[in-house]
């Protein structure tokens, strides 16, 4: 049992232009978007325990053992989000000739990271210095020491193309943009609203011999309080994210086969870059002996508290190291019959 209440909405202001000048057709205009999600979720406060058959060597046989290899607790989240996009636009399709036709824009965005209206996020900072990890909590009145991470300011996505007439019956086509992300992934349990003090998580890990938790005795009385728990887990993001954005590219050429035919083959390409990946930041290396205690980081300080947690659970990091590369040859024919009726191939 596990309840949820959300509250998301979007409140937005749109405004475009379209202005044909000669053989100019310019397109211009502004988005504002501001968004909402108020969460509550009380996560795992009555505990998961798992069995993997690590005593026995069969799950089912650990659990009526009471043996588990794995508990984890985790306190309810509440909390108000917000964030806002600016945008922009102006693009112009310019037919050149009667046989050439040009594209050619430019959008910029500006996405504020989300904020809690009473500062509840934090960030467990593992990037700045990875020898020295700190925790940061929000406070303050700017977007960056509330959200616990900058903007990225230099987002701008140019837009070109063509559109070329080679006969009566060809077609040549090609263009190339860049695309930004829009709104970060903010998963109730995992994203930086889900960092001590204002909710924590407890990982217990069990050994080769001593289970995470017995059963009929369940976790140890306090255990699970801030200032006892052990194994808690936190939630890291890149301070100086560079946003998640995609170049694509195309080219095509259309060809009319017949009456009704038309024959198109062409190439479709992109690159991702900074992509937002998640992992473990302190994953614990194979080999025996307990989990968290293998674990690179073994203590961290709660701000505002004289708190020092330790051993340390799993870092859930988001960093946007990642990258990938689409290449694909796209070949169809489409006959149109009469009433509409059309068939691809």
């Amino acid at each position: 049992f596990n309840p949820v209440d959300r509250d998301s909405q979007n409140r937005q202001f749109v405004t475009d232009l379209s202005w044909t000048r000669g053989s100019h057709n310019i397109k211009t205009g502004f988005n504002f978007i501001r968004s909402q999600n108020n969460i509550f979720n009380i996560r795992h406060e009555i505990g998961t325990y798992n069995y993997n058959g690590r005593f026995t060597g069969d799950g089912m046989a650990d659990f009526l053992l009471g043996m588990t290899s794995a508990y984890t607790y985790q306190t309810r989240i509440q909390v108000q989000l917000r964030q806002a996009l600016w945008a922009g636009y102006v693009n112009d399709d310019w037919k050149v000739t009667p046989k050439l036709t040009l594209n050619m824009g430019v959008r910029y965005e500006f996405l504020q990271p989300w904020v809690d209206n009473k500062n509840r996020l934090g960030v467990f900072d593992i990037t700045t210095d990875p020898d020295n990890p700190q925790l940061f909590f929000a406070e303050g009145t700017t977007s960056f020491t509330r959200a616990g991470y900058r903007s990225d300011k230099n987002n701008f996505m140019p837009r070109v193309g063509f559109a070329y007439k080679l006969s009566d019956k060809t077609v040549v086509r090609s263009g190339y943009g860049i695309f930004y992300a829009y709104m970060e992934p903010y998963g109730d349990a995992q994203y930086l609203i889900g960092n001590p003090p204002n909710a924590y998580g407890v990982g217990l890990q069990s050994s080769a011999d001593q289970a995470a938790v017995i059963l009929r005795d369940g976790p140890a009385a306090g255990s699970l309080e801030l200032e006892n728990a052990t194994g808690l887990t936190f939630s890291s993001y890149n301070r100086e994210p560079e946003l998640s954005y995609a170049q694509q590219w195309n080219f095509n050429i259309q060809h009319e086969l017949g009456d009704n035919w038309l024959f198109e083959t062409g190439y479709s390409g992109s690159r991702g870059a900074h992509l937002l990946r998640r992992y473990d930041g302190n994953f614990s290396p194979p080999g025996p002996g307990n989990i968290n205690a293998k674990r690179r980081y073994s203590s961290a300080s709660i701000p505002g508290t004289d708190i020092v947690s330790s051993p340390l659970g799993q870092v859930i990091y988001y960093n946007q190291d990642g990258n990938s590369f689409y290449h694909s040859w796209v070949s169809k024919i489409e006959k149109r019959f009469s009433s509409g009726f059309t068939l691809l191939g």
